[in-house]
């Protein structure tokens, strides 16, 4: 979407670029970190920058009761400085991992199909990728690769790992 004088064609402000260029800047300066912890954890801050569900946004206080309650059941104090802010953490990363279910596939592929004379196979190889587990609600992640052919439309690059693992995450519920 191309913007004009700072609005996009919609109408609406166009800060995602500002946002885009201030993460990489604050990414590019905590991968030069030499210290370990969570903090220096990619997926960590990457939760501050990519996780705002406007629809889901009042979960994360239910969310964070629920995590101080597990955290109790496991024979933690909760309210001990280690673990002060660990369950307001924990729920804003189960709703960065599902936040798929509150996307469109309009939303994921943002206008990026284009009219192509290329019906040649589209393959995109070691797409990163992760997700959840829905038995045990734990991470996983690994690489995956993508072949389509495009019938004269082709996707942006970068809406491929999405759209396909989207839809490899749809046929596996289906086959269940």
């Amino acid at each position: 979407m191309a913007a004009v004088n700072g609005t996009a064609q919609n109408g609406v402000s166009d800060t995602h670029n500002t946002k885009e260029e201030e993460k990489k800047k604050y990414l590019t300066k905590r991968r030069s970190s030499t210290s370990v912890g969570h903090e220096n954890c990619f997926f960590h801050h990457d939760l501050e920058f990519d996780h705002n569900p406007p629809t889901r946004e009042k979960l994360i206080p239910k969310l964070a009761s629920s995590y101080k309650y597990l955290l109790k059941g496991l024979g933690e104090d909760p309210d001990r400085e280690g673990l002060l802010k660990t369950p307001e953490r924990a729920a804003k990363a189960l709703l960065f991992f599902t936040k798929g279910y509150d996307q469109t596939i309009e939303e994921v592929l943002n206008e990026a199909i284009f009219n192509e004379d290329h019906d040649d196979l589209v393959i995109v190889k070691d797409i990163e990728m992760f997700s959840m587990c829905e038995h045990h609600l734990v991470p996983f992640w690994g690489k995956v690769s993508v072949g389509y052919l495009p019938n004269k439309k082709v996707l942006g690059l970068s809406k491929v790992a999405r759209v396909s693992y989207q839809e490899l995450v749809d046929k596996s519920k289906q086959d269940k």
